[in-house]
């Protein structure tokens, strides 16, 4: 009986609703802050609008900095060349390279018109005169291509009509056909 008891006494205890313990740290619940959207849609836009025109002008320095850089190759003959000319224009302006390369990021124009650019021609005055090694006589014989049915007949249609016209069947069957009678004649076909 005393058994019992307990039993009984121990199932009352799990039946009656126990107060949940309390724990040191109170549960935290998200409680979103209320922001007026107009002002974060305004705030986004302006946001957009000033990191596309930061890119925009980030493009722009770069396209002037490197148009600069071709037309002073280009005029210079070479990078050093460029960087010389360059320096020493610095120099006689009293300036800074850096300087010129800011002004050269802002304005290609303005730059070329600083270091006197502008009044240099890009193209020089008199082409200089190239010596030809051209043989008339050979130049004369050969003017309608290989002789056909040699390998250099075969090489010069790979040359001039490509992979596809050289792999043709019928190209390659004439190829072997033509390689095979150079044989029984004794010659060899591909010094030919």
């Amino acid at each position: 009986m005393a058994q019992r008891e307990s039993i009984e006494q121990m199932l009352q205890r799990n039946q009656t609703p126990q107060s949940a313990p309390k724990t040191a740290t109170p549960e935290l619940e998200y409680q979103p802050t209320h922001v007026s959207s107009g002002t974060s849609d305004e705030d986004l836009a302006r946001r957009i609008k000033e990191v596309t025109k930061e890119l925009n002008q980030a493009d722009r320095v770069q396209n002037n900095l490197e148009s600069v850089a071709s037309k002073l190759t280009e005029v210079f003959g070479s990078e050093d060349g460029a960087n010389r000319a360059v320096n020493a224009k610095a120099i006689e302006l009293g300036v800074s390279v850096e300087f010129l390369q800011s002004v050269a990021a802002q304005s290609p124009k303005a730059f070329f018109a600083q270091i006197g650019l502008d009044s240099i021609p890009t193209t020089p005055q008199s082409t200089p005169r190239t010596g030809g090694n051209v043989n008339p006589e050979v130049l004369g014989h050969n003017h309608q291509g290989p002789k056909p049915g040699t390998y250099g007949f075969y090489q010069h249609i790979l040359k001039t009509q490509g992979t596809a016209a050289y792999f043709d069947p019928k190209i390659q069957n004439q190829l072997m056909k033509d390689a095979f009678a150079a044989a029984e004649k004794g010659t060899d076909f591909y010094k030919t």
